[in-house]
């Protein structure tokens, strides 16, 4: 420790001219003198003199008082030692200085008029500082005394000007802000970020409050940063994808694709269902902490929606032009305000609309095939999105420009899911490693396993106040009726429900027709407005919906009433069926459809003046359900996939209002045709068969047969059409299996770049459903069984180096890999659920038969021998015996419970194998 003193010694300050410096008793004083900035000690150490400024005398850095900037670029230097000042030139700031030695008096002599000062020269006697602008090539002289006072001397000293170069480009070198000079460059980082100590990188403040929220479908988990630690949030969920918070509160929502809700959790609190209808496939979410206001996308319902914090004002925001809906993150900061989307149907793109729904288009159209997951970069107003087809991660700008890719290529790449973006780090989920992983956010490196414990992990984000920075309100100042959405490029919008007009800042009533239609398992409106004033979303979708038949609507009440097929054996044919039904009250007529002919038919209310008003002449094929508005008529043709309208009393000018609609399903009805005269026969729909001279059963027995492009049942006692087939283009069934107690049938479809996955449907083609079409392999599914006992569904999922043997529930949720292989190749799969036993097909590099328990261990080949080709097998489970078809040996073989291999196609050998 050193102490200063100024009477050490006594009253002559130790003998000391200047400073008396208390030291260690080792020199016998036990004190030693130095001098002030500018003064060296004389030999007798105790007085000092004044020191020359010399390039090669001692101690020249105790000369002067240090000259520090913190940006500075120090290169022209000169000193006048008459007037004690120091002249130097900045190159970073186009300035040339003077300052005393000591440091005070400071002034500048010129500022921005130079552009590259690299050598400086004074004159001590006339007062003139000379010095070399190299940039413009010119010598120059300034009178010190009057700075103004200055001339170009010389010209053209060199041939070429000097070009600043870049230093903030590419992206990388900086974290967040980056200001480029003439020949410097400065980082910066927004509010609540500080810059760290390298001045590149930005820090969050209070860093050690980011924490990890992740979704496994089974719960919500939260992990820190550092890979210390996993947690459990203490709530009930079944389905769990899609996550997002309000990171000031606390506050956690979240959608449960099982009982299909949006959920919140405020910090301490209880959870509490915010939107409980009107949801059927929600992955994603969006929380806008500016006006409170959560956005999310339903895949299934091919609409992205908006509703206030509490639930209210739901608003949909987009259902056109959307087929496969994925990811989805927003900037809600006055000049931006845009909300990003992805799309990997048909035409896979990154869309970006600004928060009020308005002014869409197209970012990202090229070089992507499966963009699952995205997220922005506030600071940066960059995005960044994965692709889970083509394995890479990229950014970009908020228009699309300046693509940049930051992984590629890597083994802790392989199939991702979601991103999330923190200080210099991108973090994302990989559902085929099961891991949560980061990287460097624009150079890819130092790429780290963040947690391994996570089960399936599928969405993330990070949890830190500084990612959703404070900014003013605009919605608080400006009240909306019905809701207030942030909007670019005007600061906000107000926006009313469907049915309802703006007017004066209050939402009026406004009369709109709009049509109510079953599709699928929904029902659902339409909108009979033009294309430039349709709008959406009269009816909160009702989902849900099985064997729905026929719907009404009781104005009065406003309710919707609809019918649900649950079986068909009390109807017997003896009274002629009409199909569908609906009646004009104003023009007090009947309307009907008859599915035999394919006619659509019309009387009074009474019963009288009946005619036909459309038939096949019509290009009617399969018309169900019929509706009226004014003067037109609506009706929708399963067949043709479509619903048209045309003008009454007549039937003319057809117009297309919806085309291209799979899931327009039809119901099986008894169909009495007319025969000539007064004779009849009755005739059953697709999937019936007589039952007597009335009445129509289904069938119990048939074999379904799938011919890659169509499926078909076939009747077992017959020749009849036991199923409605699954056909259309598009179509590449691999794989059939039948639930018979819940009688739905299962297939497996592979397209590359097209239908992927598990499907099923009733065999009367209703309830068409995707069961598993996420996390396949780029080869696919390659077998299937279902254990009609324990009501669970097993599959092999194909990727290039790895197959695996995964279990799920029948409706694909709670899907668990049982089995992770890249030796052996299973393909084809059956089931003994009596026994307990899951057997395989391997028909790769070492063809066998294999069997395990249903839950995958006791793993073992059973059959190696005599098997070239296996292709498909099935289980007498009467006998417990195996059948397998082997395509190179043209044979029919079997395995029973003791292991004894016959060829059946010929003689029986019988071979022990085990």
């Amino acid at each position: 420790m050193i102490s200063l003193y100024s009477d050490i010694g006594g009253s002559d300050n130790g003998g000391c001219k200047h400073l008396c410096i208390v030291t260690p008793a080792t020199n016998g004083l036990g004190y030693r003198c130095a001098c002030d900035i500018g003064y060296k000690l004389d030999a007798n150490q105790r007085s000092g003199s004044r020191q020359v400024l010399d390039p090669v005398s001692e101690n020249f850095n105790d000369a002067i008082n240090p000259i520090v900037s913190k940006a500075a670029r120090f290169v022209g230097l000169d000193f006048d030692y008459r007037k004690d000042f120091i002249y130097y030139s900045d190159v970073s700031l186009d300035v040339i200085y003077r300052v005393k030695r000591k440091g005070n008096g400071g002034e500048n002599l010129l500022a921005s008029q130079n552009e590259g000062v690299e050598g400086l020269a004074l004159d001590w006697v006339s007062k003139n500082l000379y010095y070399i602008d190299s940039c413009k090539g010119t010598l120059n002289v300034l009178y010190t005394e009057r700075p103004e006072d200055r001339k170009v001397l010389l010209t053209n000293l060199n041939d070429t000007e000097c070009e600043d170069i870049d230093e903030c480009t590419p992206p990388g070198i900086y974290s967040q802000k980056c200001t480029n000079g003439k020949g410097f460059y400065r980082c910066s980082c927004s509010e609540e970020y500080t810059l760290d100590t390298d001045k590149k990188t930005c820090k969050a403040a209070n860093h050690s409050l980011a924490y990890l929220v992740i979704s496994n479908r089974s719960s919500i988990l939260t992990a820190d940063l550092n890979q210390r630690s996993l947690e459990r949030v203490p709530v009930l969920v079944e389905n769990v994808v899609a996550t997002a918070s309000d990171m000031k509160s606390g506050t956690l929502f979240w959608s449960d694709m099982k009982v299909k809700q949006i959920v919140k959790l405020e910090k301490g609190g209880q959870p509490e269902v915010l939107v409980g209808s009107g949801l059927d496939l929600v992955e994603v979410l969006a929380y806008d902490w500016i006006t409170g206001n959560l956005y999310w996308v339903d895949s299934r319902l091919n609409a992205m929606e908006v509703s206030r914090r509490d639930g209210s004002g739901r608003m949909v925001l987009l259902n056109k032009n959307i087929s496969q809906p994925r990811g989805l993150s927003i900037d809600p900061f006055e000049g931006a305000r845009w909300l990003f989307w992805t799309d990997w149907g048909e035409n896979p793109h990154i869309e970006r609309v600004s928060m009020s729904g308005q002014n869409g288009s197209v970012i990202i159209g090229a070089k992507i095939f499966w963009p699952n997951a995205l997220t922005v970069d506030i600071p940066n107003k960059r995005i960044y999105f994965a692709d889970s087809k083509l394995d890479y991660i990229d950014f970009c700008n908020y228009d699309g420009t300046g693509r940049q890719q930051v992984l590629t290529g890597s083994h802790y790449l392989l199939h991702p899911h979601s991103l999330s973006i923190f200080e210099d780090n991108v973090y994302w989920t990989d559902r085929q490693l099961n891991r949560v992983l980061s990287a460097h956010k624009f150079r890819g490196d130092n790429e780290t396993v963040v947690s391994h414990l996570a089960s399936e992990p599928l969405s993330i984000h990070v949890h830190h106040p500084v990612l959703q920075p404070s900014e003013t309100n605009p919605c608080t100042s400006n009240p909306c009726a019905h809701i207030c959405l942030l909007n670019h490029p005007t600061v906000y919008t107000c926006l009313c429900k469907p049915g309802y007009k703006q007017q004066g800042g209050k939402c009026n009533l406004e009369e709109t027709p709009y049509l109510m239609v079953m599709k699928g398992g929904h029902i659902i409106d339409i909108s009979l407005k033009s294309e430039e004033e349709k709008a959406s979303r009269f009816l909160t979708p009702i989902v849900g919906v099985e064997n729905g038949l026929q719907l009404d609507y009781d104005r009065n009440k406003e309710c919707i009433f609809w019918v649900e097929a649950v079986t068909k054996d009390s109807e017997n044919g003896t009274i002629y069926t009409m199909e569908f039904i609906t009646i004009d009250i104003e023009a007090k007529q009947l309307y009907w459809s008859t599915s035999n002919e394919a006619k659509i038919m019309t009387s009074d209310v009474y019963g009288g003046n009946i005619r036909t008003i459309l038939s096949e002449r019509n290009n009617l094929a399969r018309p169900q359900a019929l509706a009226v508005y004014e003067s037109t008529l609506f009706y929708l043709d399963s067949m043709y996939e479509k619903i048209e309208c045309v003008d009454l009393p007549d039937g003319t000018n057809p117009q297309i209002v919806l085309d291209n609609e799979s899931d327009l399903s039809e119901i099986p009805h008894d169909l009495p045709e007319e025969a000539r005269g007064k004779q009849r026969t009755c005739r059953c729909t697709t999937g019936f068969k007589a039952d007597g001279e009335k009445a129509c059963k289904p069938y119990e027995k048939f074999a379904i047969v799938s011919q890659l492009e169509i499926m078909r049942g076939y009747s077992l006692d017959g020749a009849g059409e036991a199923m409605t087939p699954v056909a259309g283009s598009g179509h590449n069934i691999l794989h059939i299996d039948y639930h018979y107690s819940k009688k739905f049938i299962y297939w497996v479809e592979f397209n590359p770049g097209g239908a992927n996955g598990i499907y099923r449907s009733r065999p009367n083609g209703s309830e068409r459903d995707s069961v598993v079409t996420d996390g396949i392999g780029s080869n696919g599914i390659r077998g299937i069984a279902m254990d009609w006992i324990a009501n669970n569904m097993y599959f092999t999922n194909v990727f290039p180096h790895e197959t695996f043997v995964e279990v799920s529930w029948l409706d694909g949720t709670n899907r668990m890999v049982l089995k992770s292989l890249t030796k052996d190749s299973p393909r084809e799969l059956a089931v003994n659920p009596i026994k307990r036993y899951l057997y395989w097909l391997d028909y790769g590099q070492f063809p066998m038969l294999g069997r395990s328990f249903l839950d995958g261990t006791d793993w073992k080949p059973i059959v190696t021998s005599r098997i070239h080709n296996p292709r498909d097998l099935t289980i007498d489970v009467f006998n417990n015996d195996v059948y397998w078809v082997d395509s190179t040996l043209d044979a029919i073989n079997k395995v029973n419970m003791k292991c004894i291999h016959l060829m059946i196609w010929n003689a029986l050998t019988r071979v022990k194998l085990c």
